[in-house]
């Protein structure tokens, strides 16, 4: 299996908790990545699909998965594939948890 990295995000896509792996293949620290927004690191051209992904689940979606590429601290980019569920506290979507995968196939 491959190496699952696990993110906790706010309602507003914001990560709240951070894998440090997925730090480490961002090139990131994790105090750098915390409270920013997942699309932001993604690529320009995949940040609207993934937004969509992220809303669909924080309004009632089933859990879904996205293939996207992000972007790495050096300039480069990283395919991966997100599994994305609804964290719901007192009938209320209180985030997501987001499980990261890294995408060989995706070019």
């Amino acid at each position: 299996l491959p190496q699952v990295m696990v993110l906790r995000l706010n309602v507003r896509g914001v990560l709240t908790t951070i894998d440090p792996g997925f730090a480490k293949v961002l090139g990131f620290s994790v105090d750098e990545l915390v409270s920013c927004r997942l699309p932001d690191i993604a690529r320009q051209r995949d940040r609207a699909d993934l937004t969509a992904a992220l809303e669909a689940v924080l309004q009632g979606g089933q859990p879904n998965q996205v293939a996207t590429t992000l972007l790495v601290k050096d300039g480069g980019e990283l395919a991966v594939r997100i599994g994305l569920a609804g964290v719901i506290r007192d009938l209320v979507p209180d985030g997501l948890v987001a499980a990261v995968t890294l995408d060989s196939s995706q070019a």
